[in-house]
């Protein structure tokens, strides 16, 4: 079968290199790995999410053939009538000092000053909140923004993609990621790092797919992926992906 860690490899040199030579200025690559399994218990995966969900947003959702599921610590934007907020999240340590880098914080300004200026668009007044997000033993730079909106606007549409979860510039990036190997796997349907929206009695949630494992033809792929700038070095960066992966892998199926 093809290997996932081969096609990440190769997929960092391609956009290093892009990032070289072009404006290009960040990507968020992905990877997976596959479990083959003879069935598949979808209570007591929901039983385990809501039991380890902790203060993260635990999700399920389920057709006819596949079941997508994870908890994710990450929300594009929530919505309670005309209250909106909006996180940005990037950067990943297990030590929360290195988080001071120069990497993570570019990845993350690049995220941050994205979403504020997207929601600037729609509210007069933006209240902003900074701190540090721990998660499964990895820290994460975070800012939550709260302003008002009371229009009719796909805000999914609005807010994303953003750079936590494409790149930056948001067109050369997305040029970039169609030409990817990895992204191949996901032509029908983005399963990781998508948007996806929960609406009930004039409240939306629409949280992002990250951490996450999906379900089919009795094989569970479990995604994790990561930024990619001018500082990245492609052994940090793999490193850091099968320690997500392992995360992934240990709260979900430990």
């Amino acid at each position: 079968g093809e290997n996932f860690d081969d096609v990440f490899k190769n997929d960092f040199h391609k956009i290093s290199k892009l990032i070289e030579i072009t404006d290009l200025e960040k990507i968020v690559l992905f990877s997976k790995s596959q479990i083959c399994v003879e069935g598949f218990d979808l209570e007591s995966i929901l039983y385990l999410l809501d039991k380890r969900k902790e203060n993260h947003y635990a999700y399920a959702v389920w057709r006819d053939g596949f079941i997508d599921f994870g908890i994710t610590p990450e929300f594009l934007y929530k919505k309670d009538k005309n209250e909106i907020s909006l996180m940005a999240l990037a950067g990943t340590a297990k030590d929360p000092r290195k988080l001071q880098e120069m990497k993570e914080q570019d990845e993350f300004n690049f995220v941050e000053n994205d979403l504020h200026s997207k929601l600037n668009h729609l509210s007069d007044s933006i209240d902003i909140k900074k701190g540090i997000v721990e998660y499964k033993g990895f820290y994460h730079l975070m800012s939550e923004f709260k302003g008002s909106y009371d229009g009719n606007e796909d805000l999914v549409s609005h807010f994303s993609p953003t750079p936590a979860l494409c790149g930056t510039p948001t067109q050369a990036a997305l040029s970039a990621l169609a030409e990817l190997d990895s992204y191949c796997w996901e032509q029908d349907e983005r399963k990781f790092g998508s948007p996806l929206l929960f609406s009930f009695n004039n409240k939306e949630t629409a949280i992002i797919r990250i951490r996450n494992a999906h379900f089919e033809n009795n094989v569970i792929s479990l995604y994790s992926g990561l930024g990619v700038t001018k500082d990245s070095h492609l052994e940090s960066e793999y490193e850091e992906l099968l320690m997500k992966r392992a995360s992934v892998e240990e709260y979900l199926f430990g």
